[in-house]
C-alpha cells in the first residue's frame, strides 16, 4: 500500500537538493519576501503520482524550477548563467529510505521574458523523474 509519507520525503528531498549556496533559492509554499532579491529560483514539483503495479509502486514527479532576474546594465546574461547552474543540478535524486528518483528525459529550459513590463525576465527549468518502490 501507498505510504502517506512519500509525498513528504519526495518533497524535501528534491527540494534540498537544488537548494544552494550561490543564488537565493525559496520553495513555492515558502512566503519569503523576494522584493530585495535581484536574482533568485524557486522549486516547484507536481507530484508524486502513484501508480500501482502489481506488488510495486511507480512513483512519477515533475520538478520545475522557476528562474526570475530583475533586468540590469552591467550583465545581460545573469539569467542564463543562472540557467546553466541550475540545469547542471538536474540528475538522479538520493531518497533517504525510499532510494533514487531517476531523471528521465531531457530538462526543458525555456525563457519567458519579462511580463507587465515589470523588468522581471523569468525562465524555467521542467523534468520528469520517476522511481519503483516494492510495495
Amino acid at each position: 500500500m501507498a505510504r502517506e509519507d512519500w509525498p513528504k520525503q519526495v518533497m524535501a528531498a528534491c527540494a534540498s537538493h537544488f537548494d544552494n549556496d550561490i543564488y537565493n533559492y525559496k520553495i513555492e509554499e515558502d512566503e519569503t519576501d523576494t522584493s530585495a532579491w535581484k536574482l533568485w529560483a524557486e522549486f516547484r514539483i507536481l507530484g508524486p503520482n502513484v501508480t500501482k503495479l502489481n506488488n510495486i509502486y511507480r512513483l512519477d514527479v515533475i520538478i520545475n524550477i522557476l528562474l526570475s532576474a530583475v533586468a540590469n546594465k552591467t550583465d545581460a546574461y545573469e539569467l542564463h548563467k543562472m540557467a546553466g547552474y541550475f540545469q547542471a543540478l538536474f540528475t538522479d535524486i538520493e531518497i533517504d529510505i525510499l532510494g533514487c528518483l531517476r531523471l528521465m528525459e531531457t530538462v526543458d529550459l525555456t525563457y519567458h521574458g519579462a511580463a507587465n513590463n515589470d523588468r522581471i525576465f523569468n525562465a524555467t527549468l521542467e523534468a520528469p523523474y520517476s522511481m519503483l518502490l516494492k510495495g
